[in-house]
């Protein structure tokens, strides 16, 4: 999405502009035994740029990360790995700068 308003995610799409400033990846997760962490790994062209570790605090948790764009240099296909803190991939969001 492209921002975060009152914890939802606001401007959710798979395509976004090139001029977009920030992405941002949000969560809804829960903790089995909380505290708990998660990960957002992003992945630019399949090179990692970003790993962001986030805290979960209760059994039904709202988190999210953002990646700064930096202009037309980040143009093409992207992904984002949700994984627990040792790098099990729980969900994989796929989207495009344009």
């Amino acid at each position: 999405c492209v921002a975060v308003e009152e914890r939802m995610p606001v401007g959710v799409s798979e395509v976004f502009p090139w001029t977009t400033p920030k992405i941002f990846v949000w969560s809804l997760l829960g903790a089995k035994e909380p505290p708990d962490k998660v990960r957002h790994i992003y992945y630019h062209a399949d090179r990692m740029v970003s790993d962001v570790t986030l805290k979960v605090g209760s059994s039904h948790w709202r988190t999210w990360s953002f990646h700064t764009l930096s202009g037309q240099r980040h143009i093409g296909p992207w992904h984002v790995d949700i994984a627990t803190i040792d790098g099990q991939v729980m969900r994989r969001l796929h989207f495009e700068i344009r």
